[in-house]
């Protein structure tokens, strides 16, 4: 698999195969070895069977981006396979009869063997023997209940692949029938149910239950090339120096180490537009039962899970030089709490008053920018949770949503949490920095200066003028609710090439330049040899690049170029320093697919009754906080960050896909764009909408 993946990014890196279809390399076909004799029997004759069946209560393959999975085995000396597709099953079963007859072609319709089998030994078809399993063994270090634990979960995986055979603490798992699939699947279980963190290779090398439990502790720990993690080493004194920054005694710093690049990002603009429009409330009803006591001791109990609600940021003694600070567990969370009580009003009412409120305080950064307000009115009660947008992405505020659920029913956090510290170290052990800029230097060779809605005649004051806010549920025509049902990555593309459209109609470049949030839970090594799986770890990935792309091809070139350039930012994303790289530009283009799993890939579950509903604020009281806030004078911690390279205003395009296919558009900027007339965002937005009805029905 390490090689497919060097194939691919090799592939998609080189520019002379322009006429190579889009969807090369979109799928994943995995070898899983010859797996012994086993006396269960293949109900089956076809070759490629569906697999929807068996993986009904499955979490999910951690490949779900792959369109097409294929995966072979060998046993009794038969060659199995099995087809994972999102396709309709029709479809399924024509491809699969399609691979069965070129694998017939392949082994019988050829005059000369593939393989010259003068070469080859035969095969020792004696079944292994079989591991005798005593759950007595001494020598399980009192982890038998644990062992038992996995040897239940790797049962539930197995399902009848087991067939008679016994499964013990000792039995290597691949040789019972587990393939490359099935180990993703265990593995997730594992870290969910048990908290153990054992790797798919690990797993497929050999492992058992009993490597899997007693493993030393240390050996647990993310490790890249068998490398195991050591803490960034600090410049001496620099605990010292932003200890005195933040006001914290030096004991309470858990760990100090550089942002990520979209963390860099957000707190960027966040102090370019006058500390304003990054910590924006999240609003939840409550079940009259919980009082204030309650709240505060659940809400401590969910800081000390997550790092991230212990983190702070602070700049080092240049302009570039930025941290994130996390406290240790022993950091009060008290004085980020507060409670209200008001029995003259509705608690919707208390809601609006709050939010209004709180929308003036920007944080300092010299605690966490996290606050939880517990609300009780005459008609219910709700909580308001507010934290810095540079601490959380859509996947993981879910994550924290969910723990903090888990609190109220009177449970315990199901998972535990990775160290912020041991996650931004295995991203940084998997970065290589030539390799990245050189990527970005190749992506931008072309890019234009692109600056929407300016005009030379029209005084811009700064960025901390006044903005305007637009929203507006649109009806989309066949062809584009058709596209909206497709995968998420063709539909990305599609949004993406419109707005880059929309982009050189209203700013004459034909290789237009914007930003792209963009957010994966998987991240790759540039040459695809290492990867990580941060599906569990409740840190943001969210990152902002720049995008260019050269309008002068067909819809289906550019389209293929997009898919091809939005997989490589699992690989390249976490770049520094990369918007300096490329020309100016002022517009952002965020796509939010709200088809969030984040829940039921935790392992929760979802027949057990929720303690928070979201309440979403009405339209007018949430654009307020971009509208009505005026920029504040507090200080911070990072105000010495360079922000100089920055558009002075900005425009932020997002476009919402819900699971039913509806879509939403808002639109957000400086007033001082478009001669401060806001209206004209409107034919923007209509220009948008019919490029993309273009790119659905494959026009231009």
């Amino acid at each position: 698999m390490a090689s497919l993946r060097k194939i691919q990014t090799l592939w998609r890196a080189g520019h002379e195969r322009a006429d190579a279809p889009a969807a090369l390399f979109q799928s994943l076909f995995v070898f899983d070895g010859v797996l012994g004799s086993s006396n269960t029997s293949d109900d089956s004759e076809k070759l490629f069977r569906s697999v929807q069946a068996e993986a009904a209560d499955a979490t999910g393959p951690a490949y779900d981006d792959y369109p097409l999975i294929v995966s072979f085995h060998i046993r009794n000396n038969i060659l199995n396979g099995k087809l994972r597709a999102k396709l309709p099953q029709e479809q399924v079963d024509s491809l699969g009869q399609s691979l069965n007859a070129a694998l017939d072609h392949i082994l019988h319709a050829l005059d000369v063997p593939v393989v010259d089998t003068k070469y080859l030994n035969p095969a020792n078809n004696t079944p292994p023997p079989e591991t005798k399993s005593d759950p007595t063994e001494p020598d399980m270090n009192g982890l038998t209940s644990t062992a038992d634990a996995a040897l239940k979960l790797v049962d539930t995986v197995l399902g009848t692949r087991r067939g008679r055979k016994k499964v013990g603490y000792s039995t290597r798992l691949i040789s019972v029938g587990l393939d490359s699939i099935l180990a993703i699947r265990l593995s997730k279980l594992l870290k969910q149910q048990l908290s153990l963190s054992v790797s798919v290779f690990e797993i497929m090398k050999g492992a058992s239950v009993r490597d899997i439990i007693t493993r030393p502790a240390s050996s647990r720990r993310p490790t890249i090339n068998g490398t195991q993690h050591q803490p960034e080493p600090l410049r001496e004194g620099l605990k010292s120096a932003i200890s005195k920054t933040l006001g914290q005694p030096e004991h309470l710093i858990k760990s100090i180490v550089s942002v990520l690049p979209g963390q860099r990002s957000h707190l960027e603009l966040w102090l370019h537009n006058g500390k304003r429009f990054f910590e924006a409330p999240w609003a939840y009803r409550l079940p009259d039962t919980f009082d204030q006591e309650q709240l505060a001791a659940c809400w401590s109990e969910l800081v000390k899970a997550h790092d991230v609600l212990r983190t702070t940021f602070a700049t080092g003694t240049t302009s570039m030089e930025l941290y994130q600070v996390t406290l240790s567990e022993d950091w009060s969370a008290r004085s980020r709490f507060i409670s209200l009580d008001d029995a003259s009003k509705t608690v919707e009412e208390l809601i609006a008053e709050h939010v209004s409120q709180e929308n003036a305080k920007a944080s300092d950064l010299k605690e966490p920018p996290v606050r939880l307000s517990f609300l009780e009115a005459a008609d219910g009660k709700a909580v308001v949770l507010r934290l810095h947008h540079a601490l959380y992405d859509a996947w993981s505020i879910k994550m924290i949503e969910q723990d903090l659920d888990d609190l109220l029913n009177g449970g315990k956090i199901q998972e535990a949490r990775q160290s912020l510290e041991q996650v931004i170290q295995s991203i940084r052990e998997i970065r290589q920095p030539d390799a990245e800029k050189a990527y970005w230097r190749r992506h931008l060779s072309g890019a234009q200066e692109t600056v929407l809605g300016h005009n030379a005649e029209h005084t811009v004051l700064s960025a901390h003028d006044p903005q305007f806010k637009t929203s507006s549920n649109i009806a989309p025509q066949n062809s584009t609710k058709s596209l909206l049902q497709k995968s998420s990555s063709e539909v990305s593309a599609a949004l993406i090439l419109s707005y880059a459209r929309t982009l050189r109609h209203f700013t004459q470049r034909t290789k237009p330049t914007f930003g792209l949030n963009h957010a994966s839970r998987s991240l790759s090594s540039p040459d695809g040899m290492q990867t990580l799986d941060l599906t569990s770890a409740s840190i943001p990935t969210l990152s902002v690049t720049p995008f260019s792309i050269d309008l002068e091809s067909s819809t289906e070139d550019l389209l293929g170029f997009i898919q091809d350039h939005l997989a490589q930012l699992n690989c390249f994303s976490q770049a520094d320093g990369v918007r300096k790289l490329g020309p100016k530009f002022n517009s952002h283009l965020n796509i939010i697919h709200r088809r969030d799993h984040a829940a039921s890939q935790n392992g929760s579950s979802t027949d057990r009754p929720k303690a928070l509903e979201r309440y979403r604020l009405p339209e007018t009281l949430a654009s307020e906080y971009f509208t009505a806030t005026k920029p504040s004078s507090t200080v911070s911690t990072i105000d010495g960050l360079d922000t100089a390279y920055l558009s002075k205003y900005h425009f932020f395009f997002n476009v919402i896909i819900g699971e039913n296919g509806s879509l939403t558009v808002s639109a957000s900027g400086n007033k001082s764009l478009f001669d401060g007339d806001s209206a004209k965002v409107a034919p923007l937005v209509d220009y948008f909408l019919a490029e993309l009805s273009k790119v659905s029905a494959r026009e231009g």
